[in-house]
Parts: structure tokens; C-alpha cells; sequence
């Protein structure tokens, strides 16, 4: 589990909010002291949201079910959505935020990170910010509204399938992400507080 402050609203958002909600400390540097607790911390849901998309589009078709408000549905921040952003320069690692000790394989230069790791949660978080704003501009280019053009779609067809085809061209022989991140099942706190993130462009 990730540590956080103690006290009773503290457990009240342990008991509402899973293990994919994280503090974010580039929130919490940020966030005034009148702000209400919990204001550092983002949800992301990724797996809900996958399967949700993966459910919407059968019962549409198959059982003539209409869903409203899919608009609202948020964006996945898995690492093909997001590798596509660092690959493309979109976002990128602030120089020295990450130890050397944090990169296995030096010639590479890809680090390998916990899920609670600032860098990791900041750069989830950023990955939805982007992804609204690339389904907007896209939507934009081509004259069409959010019932016309879904998160879906745009997901499905664009960034998940361009983060895919980039990550085997700039790494062939693993198809791996830019910023690795660890998976053996446990939830670590981070303790960075500086910003390890930056937006180009």
C-alpha cells in the first residue's frame, strides 16, 4: 500500500479509493495549505476503464443497448498511450530527475521504475491531460464532435496503435516502453518531491 498521512478523512479516502489512486507529488507541491486532503491525489483506473471500452462496443451491437455520456469516459495511461508522448518528444525525463541507479542497462538508457515512483505517476497523469487534448485537435482537424468521434476511437485507432508501431521502431528487440516500469504485484511509496516531468512544446 501507498503511505499517506494519518488522521480520519485520510482513512476515509483509503476506504474510497483503490490501489490505482496515487499521491502526486508535483500536485502536492503545488496545492495550498487551506486545500482539502486528497487534493494531491489521482485516480486512474486504467483496467476499469479497458474493460469498460472493451464492453461498450459488443452490448451496442449485440443487445441494441445506447449508452450516454461515453464522452466522459477517461483516458487510458498505459504505456503505449504514454510511450507514445515520450517517444515523439511530447513529454520528457527533467534531466538528473532519475538516479542512475535506476537504470539497469546504461547503454540503453531506459530507466526501470515502482508504479509509485513520482516520475511514473506524473508521467500517467500527464498521459491523460495529452490524450484529451490529441482527441480534441484531432476532432478539430477534422470537423467532427465528440458523438462522432469517440475517446475509443481515437485511443483504439491512434495513440495506442501509434505508441505500439513507435516503440518497434526505436526498440526492435524488446518492444519495450521508454520508461519501464517494474510489475511484481506491490504498491511502493515514492519520495521524491522535485518535478521529474516536463512538457515540450
Amino acid at each position: 500500500m501507498v503511505s499517506r498521512r494519518s488522521g480520519p478523512r485520510c482513512t476515509l479516502l483509503l476506504e474510497v479509493f483503490p490501489a490505482e489512486t496515487w499521491p502526486c507529488d508535483a500536485l502536492k507541491a503545488h496545492t495550498a495549505a487551506s486545500a482539502p486532503e486528497g487534493d494531491e491525489l489521482v485516480p486512474f483506473y486504467k483496467l476499469t476503464g479497458w474493460t469498460m471500452y472493451s464492453l461498450v462496443e459488443p452490448i451496442e451491437k449485440v443487445l441494441g443497448w445506447k449508452f450516454e455520456g461515453l464522452e466522459h469516459m477517461t483516458d487510458l495511461p498505459e504505456y503505449r498511450n504514454g510511450g507514445l508522448l515520450v517517444d515523439l518528444g511530447v513529454l520528457s525525463l527533467c534531466s538528473g530527475a532519475i538516479p542512475a541507479s535506476f537504470f539497469p542497462n546504461a547503454e540503453l538508457g531506459i530507466p526501470k521504475l515502482p508504479p509509485s515512483h513520482p516520475a511514473i505517476i506524473e508521467w500517467r497523469a500527464m498521459t491523460v491531460v495529452e490524450l484529451d487534448r490529441i482527441a480534441d485537435e484531432i476532432r478539430k482537424q477534422l470537423g467532427l464532435m465528440c458523438e462522432q468521434l469517440s475517446l475509443a476511437q481515437v485511443l483504439e485507432s491512434a495513440t495506442w496503435k501509434g505508441g505500439r508501431d513507435i516503440t518497434k521502431q526505436k526498440r526492435p528487440a524488446t518492444g519495450g516502453p521508454p520508461i519501464d516500469i517494474e510489475r511484481d504485484g506491490s504498491f511502493l511509496s515514492g519520495h521524491s518531491s522535485d518535478l521529474t516531468l516536463q512538457r515540450l512544446g
